[in-house]
């Protein structure tokens, strides 16, 4: 008897695919339940100007605090900043306060916090602590807690933002794409996998049940 056809047999089929399956759901629900830190941030590709010192009318000035007058451009940064771990970040675990960092070469003019989810219980605050750096706190920082800020700054379009601190069992930040969403392991190949093994199992019942047919032109003879 050869590998093959012991192979086909409904009794070792069925076993076996259900084996596989259950390796695959143990691999999903292990790193499912998998507990990490992950901080987030995304921006957009470029940010929005808001005012052209080149190409601005010669009557049309613009002062910071009504004193400082502004000769470069003005630019809008949004983001956002969030948990995307399934643990909360303490106090405790800061190594390095977070700080939102532009270039030298760029000055920070205002700054503010957009939204932010569940801000009684979250309290995150943002401060200015330099010409080109804001520092982030916050009272608690849970899992898919986060905030989405703006920055009106002076300086250039190519700016070069940093989130930089340091957190307990945080290895760096994550840099996302604007408007994705938290990744899952329910990904197109972790589907696609499963999706197979379903249709395989399908497939071995339905041959299996073949088998078990007798054979119609032997009975007709």
């Amino acid at each position: 008897m050869t590998f093959i056809s012991d192979f086909k047999k409904p009794i070792n089929i069925i076993p076996l695919i259900i084996g596989i399956l259950g390796i695959v759901l143990s691999f999903f629900f292990y790193f499912d339940g998998k507990k990490v830190k992950n901080v987030s941030y995304s921006l957009p590709e470029t940010p929005s100007l808001i005012f052209d010192s080149k190409n601005s009318s010669s009557a049309i000035k613009l002062y910071e605090k009504d004193t400082v007058l502004i000769s470069r451009n003005v630019y809008l940064l949004t983001g956002m900043i969030w948990n995307s771990g399934n643990l909360p970040i303490d106090k405790s675990d800061i190594r390095v306060p977070i700080t939102l960092v532009l270039d030298k070469s760029n000055r920070i003019l205002d700054f503010k916090i957009i939204k932010q989810k569940d801000s009684s219980i979250a309290n995150f605050v943002l401060s200015k602590t330099n010409n080109n750096i804001l520092s982030l706190d916050w009272r608690y920082f849970d899992p898919h807690f986060g905030i989405s800020f703006q920055i009106i700054y002076e300086g250039d379009v190519t700016h070069s933002f940093q989130l930089k601190g340091k957190i307990l069992d945080v290895s760096n930040f994550l840099q996302e794409k604007i408007n994705n969403k938290p990744k899952s392991l329910w990904s197109w190949d972790f589907i696609l996998i499963l999706s197979f093994l379903i249709l395989f199992l399908i497939i071995a019942i339905i041959e299996s049940t073949k088998k078990g047919k007798p054979d119609r032109s032997t009975i007709f003879l």
